[in-house]
């Protein structure tokens, strides 16, 4: 769902304003003498929330930095802005400046590492001796692909989803536990295991993704690790009739028929729900045998264990993958990403704040209270107690990132959405074939992206 932002002029017009000299050239010539300890300084730094800037940055970035004067350039009103959010973002940082960006998507990091706006941070990180092994490899890998061999910023945190086993069931079953890099194919076997044969009040399911989610978000997932898209960014056509989309919707809806696939059946029907849903999770009270998740459940398993309340003896592995593209994951987000402007004259000011909240004082200190997982993996894993590989092993495909996604209205997004969850879910509910439901979807997506594009 990606569109080529019209941005070839504009970039010309602000590489010359950096007097021909890219960030790359200014590497060589640039001294990052350490900040004198009695010498007042100012940084400005851009984040969603100044409020919670100072509750998870601020308050100890600036207790080891007391010279450090920090300004906050909230992005508040960037994210209420009703209109093209993308032109509001280049306005708001045209006009505030910051020394360190905070980059919402990594639309923006391609973008803005292409046009010589980011700073690029390898000379300083090997003079430093910044150990980026200690870092999720996933992330730093993504970033530096991302960025043509360079690394122009760092994630604080990141967002992935890894496969839990309720290993007493497997046992109680006598099925083999899940491996890393299992096949769709392997994980459906699996998860019959676990209703053929059995009493179907038994409530057990063989699998679920993410507490019930609708089985959109679901289809979409697992397409996406097979690197195919919903819409083909280049020739801006909608592929959900495509044979690839129709046998992963048609295999899936099947699954859940055969009853060992559980959904939430509001979620299937998209119907407003006002309890918490972790409240009647089905793997949380050990009813299903594996759960596709985030990070979120591993702090809810973590505290009925901390409770010592009643609990099930669990492990996790890799999301199943497409064996064509065995090294590609599911859904992977990098969170809190930050860069330096390449205009700051505050160069190693920045740098200080982003190694800080990437080093080992900070991440062992937020780590007992992020609910996430952090890129320094040390503390996640001494935290839970279990070793996270699984959400960091495989590599995210472009099609799971999003990308180009900025250039397209949230309402449009917003639109299709809606039109997918009500066909997708009409064909687990047995109200339409798949065939009547994916061509509505591609007739009516296909309408909208084209009146979009018109209009734009």
């Amino acid at each position: 769902m990606r569109f080529v932002p019209l941005f070839a002029l504009a970039s010309v017009i602000f590489l010359f304003s950096l007097a021909g000299c890219r960030p790359d050239d200014r590497e060589n010539v640039q001294e990052w003498k350490p900040m004198e300890e009695h010498t007042q300084v100012s940084l400005k730094i851009m984040y969603p929330s100044e409020e919670r800037f100072y509750v998870k940055y601020g308050n100890l970035f600036m207790s080891k930095y007391p010279n450090v004067n920090v300004e906050v350039a909230s992005m508040e009103k960037v994210y209420s802005t009703s209109n093209n959010q993308t032109a509001a973002m280049e306005e708001f940082i045209n006009k505030e400046q910051p020394d360190v960006l905070y980059l919402w998507n990594m639309d923006q990091y391609i973008r803005y590492a292409a046009e010589g706006r980011l700073y690029a941070l390898d000379t300083i990180i090997r003079q430093d001796r910044f150990d980026l092994t200690a870092l999720a490899p996933a992330v730093i890998e993504l970033l530096r692909s991302k960025g043509e061999g360079r690394l122009y910023g760092l994630g604080n945190s990141y967002y992935a989803l890894a496969l839990f086993y309720n290993k007493d069931l497997f046992d109680q079953y006598g099925a083999p536990y899940p491996k890393d890099r299992m096949s769709w194919d392997k994980a459906y076997d699996l998860a019959r295991k676990f209703s053929a044969g059995s009493d179907k009040n038994s409530g057990i399911y063989g699998l679920q993704f993410k507490n019930g989610t609708h089985p959109y978000y679901f289809v979409q997932s697992i397409g996406g690790g097979q690197r195919l898209e919903i819409i083909d960014p280049d020739l801006k056509k909608v592929q959900v009739a495509a044979e690839a989309w129709d046998k992963i919707i048609r295999k899936t809806s099947d699954e859940y028929k055969t009853g060992s696939l559980y959904l939430d059946s509001d979620s299937l029907h998209d119907k407003p729900v006002f309890s918490d849903p972790r409240k009647r999770d089905p793997f949380i009270s050990g009813k299903t045998a594996m759960a596709i998740d985030d990070p979120s459940l591993l702090a809810i398993l973590k505290e009925k264990e901390t409770r010592k309340e009643t609990m099930f003896d669990w492990d996790l592995v890799t999301v199943p993958v497409d064996p064509k593209h065995s090294d590609t994951g599911s859904d992977f987000m990098i969170t809190d990403l930050f860069a330096i402007n390449s205009r700051s004259s505050q160069l190693r000011p920045a740098w200080e704040f982003i190694k800080y909240i990437h080093d080992d004082e900070y991440s062992k200190i937020k780590s007992r209270t992020e609910r996430g997982l952090m890129t320094r993996v040390k503390y996640s894993n001494e935290k839970y107690g279990r070793n996270l590989e699984a959400f960091y092993t495989l590599k995210p495909a472009d099609t799971l990132l999003q990308i180009g996604y900025s250039q397209i209205p949230f309402d449009v997004q917003h639109e299709f959405a809606i039109i997918a969850v009500s066909e997708i879910g009409a064909i687990f509910s047995g109200e339409k074939t798949s065939k009547e439901a994916i061509r509505t979807l591609q007739v009516k997506g296909q309408e909208l992206l084209d009146n979009a594009i018109y209009t734009e």
